[in-house]
């Protein structure tokens, strides 16, 4: 299985921006422990799940009526600018001083992260390279959140610890046991600052891409989903990624 750049460029570009995204969702690995440095809460776990249904909820009442918009207006206006709320979102995050305001961004997070999730399949299936295997496609448009939901946490973590370790860490009895560590506030704002570069990658890789009717319209482009016999074999694709 091949993703081409030189081949299907949209497509290609679609599959690296899902990655970024995931990548900058990996933030939310750290939400638990961001309740309980910076906010010193009692119950961390309670205090993520209100932050949970507060973005589910807003991301429901998003999703249908932004699904209809796309269909009227395109999809990739959408998903960029899902992404920059949901950087918008974790400036919320950093600036948060209470837990209401946290909510607040959770609202924000939400918003932006149920456009995108609505809109960002539309996408995937307009830039199929060929609609004959879109299983095929789909499912390694699929492993980008997979692969960006593996390297997100891996990156972010080395900058809470290198950039938040806090004297509390430092004096702990046994200094590989995070589990009784805090972290400062520079530390989960490097981790916020990551991910709104993630996510603001995750539209600009975008920005080239072309959807729907400027696909089709695009005589000789190798990725148009031709309507060609299911006994024809497909191309060659250039291996520029392998999976």
């Amino acid at each position: 299985y091949h993703l081409s750049l030189t081949k299907h460029p949209d497509f290609f570009f679609v599959f690296v921006g899902r990655t970024f995204y995931n990548m900058a969702l990996s933030v939310q690995t750290f939400m638990m422990f961001y309740f309980r440095d910076l906010f010193h809460s009692e119950s961390p776990a309670k205090d993520v799940a209100r932050l949970a249904i507060v973005g589910q909820v807003a991301g429901l009442l998003v999703s249908y009526p932004i699904g209809v918009l796309s269909d009227r207006y395109g999809r990739k206006m959408f998903v960029c600018g899902a992404a920059v709320v949901v950087s918008v979102s974790y400036v919320g995050f950093i600036l948060a001083e209470t837990k209401n305001a946290v909510y607040l961004a959770g609202l924000i997070y939400g918003t932006g992260n149920g456009v995108y999730l609505s809109v960002d399949w539309a996408l995937a299936c307009e830039t199929l390279p060929n609609r004959q295997q879109s299983a095929r496609y789909m499912g390694m448009w699929g492993i980008a959140a997979f692969i960006g939901s593996a390297i997100g946490p891996s990156v972010l973590a080395p900058f809470l610890t290198l950039t938040g370790s806090s004297a509390n860490h430092a004096d702990a009895a046994d200094a590989s046991d995070y589990s009784s560590a805090s972290f400062s506030r520079q530390g989960y704002a490097a981790v916020l600052f990551a991910g709104i570069l993630f996510v603001l990658i995750s539209a600009a890789v975008l920005i080239p891409v072309r959807t729907g009717a400027q696909i089709r319209q695009s005589a000789g482009y190798a990725g148009v989903p031709t309507e060609a016999p299911r006994s024809a074999a497909p191309a060659a694709a250039a291996e520029d990624i392998d999976i």
